[in-house]
């Protein structure tokens, strides 16, 4: 299947060179700490995952996108003041119709194979079997969706004709687990759950979980991304001592950097690493801010980690750094 979620530690051009440069051998350190005054005063919480953040009143939760077990995991909000079953079927309908435009494989003559109503007592649930494209004519798909409330979701996968029946028990399991915690409900009552933009799946890790999300913050220009992601095995050779090898090919030649922050740095009880530069060429200018934490094997509790945080202009730094820390020092695992 294909990923809904961003390449693993997506760097800008300009953040790329800046870790570059940063990690070259002999460079010098100015460090840098935010102004007490410039502190942000009202933060809002959210669930990213199993982790929760809180980032200033006014920045915005543009996208988030989640693959669990397998699976990917896209929300669908029902549309307010229409009737939730007609509104629910309009959008299932919408799907059968994208599906049916896709072109079946060469032996095939059409690309849908099946749906099933598998609704349950208090749980409205349908899915599709289909194949997929031209290129995976021995690929068959699965697309399930759940409605938890106020919002339904969409669970998909694929896999070989022969385990089509297990596929479909396992994407359930999810589905049936999808639910709209209220505003009123504790966090510590899904602590062992993943939390999605709208709603939550309840259920415990157990396999292949991935959560990107990307924040916007309009007044001062500001991009915020968070993504955790479980691995199976701990990179040996970490992400900026890569760069520092290519810094040695001559990659970097003729950018300008400041160096004002970097280190070691514990967020949310992990060990990790930080790094904060200002790079400009040719006369466009970002600020990078990135913290990065390799993770333990097969982990949902020590995920594989990273924030970055961008600017295109040095304008307010102290504001910018205050809001880096801020944001840094709420992160917590949920239930915690």
């Amino acid at each position: 299947m294909s990923r809904v979620l961003p390449p693993k530690r997506t760097l800008s051009a300009f953040g790329l060179i800046a870790l570059m440069i940063l990690m070259h051998p002999g460079a010098t350190i100015a460090m840098s700490t935010p102004d007490p005054l410039v502190q942000p005063t009202e933060m809002q919480e959210y669930h990213i995952g199993r982790f929760a953040v809180k980032v200033p009143a006014g920045m915005t939760l543009d996208h988030q996108g989640t693959r669990l077990r397998f699976r990917e995991i896209e929300e669908v909000v029902w549309p307010q003041g229409q009737d939730l079953e007609k509104a629910r079927e309009a959008i299932w309908q919408a799907r059968l119709a994208e599906i049916a435009q896709k072109k079946p494989p060469k032996d095939k003559e059409k690309v849908i194979i099946e749906t099933r109503d598998l609704s349950i007592e208090q749980r409205w649930m349908k899915a599709v079997l289909y194949y997929g494209s031209d290129d995976y004519g021995d690929m068959l798909y699965w697309d399930v969706l759940s409605d938890g409330g106020s919002a339904g979701a969409w669970i998909k996968n694929r896999g070989v004709e022969s385990a089509k029946e297990k596929m479909l028990v396992y994407s359930l399991k999810i589905a049936k687990a999808y639910r709209i915690p209220s505003p009123n409900t504790p966090t510590t009552a899904l602590e062992n759950g993943c939390y999605l933009q709208h709603g939550a799946i309840a259920l415990p890790y157990l396999e292949d979980e991935e959560v990107y999300a990307r924040f916007n913050y309009r007044p001062l220009n500001i991009g915020l991304k968070i993504q955790t992601q479980a691995v199976d095995v701990i990179e040996k050779v970490g992400l900026l001592d890569k760069l520092s090898a290519i810094l040695l090919s001559g990659f970097a030649e003729g950018v300008k950097i400041k160096k004002l922050r970097t280190g070691k740095r514990t967020v949310a009880g992990f060990k990790g690493e930080e790094s904060i530069v200002h790079v400009t060429e040719d006369g466009d200018s970002e600020l990078s801010f990135t913290w990065t934490y390799p993770g333990q094997p097969d982990s949902g509790d020590e995920p594989d980690m990273t924030i970055d945080m961008s600017t295109v202009d040095a304008e307010n730094y102290q504001e910018k750094l205050a809001i880096w820390d801020a944001i840094l020092d709420t992160i917590r695992p949920i239930g915690r």
